[in-house]
């Protein structure tokens, strides 16, 4: 389910009676522990490993999570094309 559960969710969140607020906090928690239990099941895997993680791959995920990020804030601006849940024209 690793990268799916987004959209595997939003068929439930489209379907309830939450307003705006609501929705965003719960799919913001339901994420947050999703993090949380991601960081769990794959820290248990790298403590149990003699295995270590290259410095060169924790910088280079590091950057890849800076580049990512900023290049959100243009996406922020252009158009959305998913669905409003508004209760009117624009949201």
């Amino acid at each position: 389910m690793a990268g799916v559960s987004d959209p595997v969710l939003d068929v439930y969140f489209v379907r309830s009676n939450l307003d705006r607020r609501q929705l965003v906090a719960t799919k913001a928690a339901i994420q947050g522990l999703g993090h949380f239990l991601k960081v769990a099941y794959f820290g248990q895997l790298l403590a149990g490993s003699t295995d270590t993680v290259a410095p060169a791959a924790i910088v280079l995920a590091v950057a890849l999570a800076l580049v990512g990020g900023r290049s959100c804030r243009g996406a922020r601006s252009m158009p959305s094309a998913t669905p409003s849940f508004g209760s009117g024209p624009g949201g």
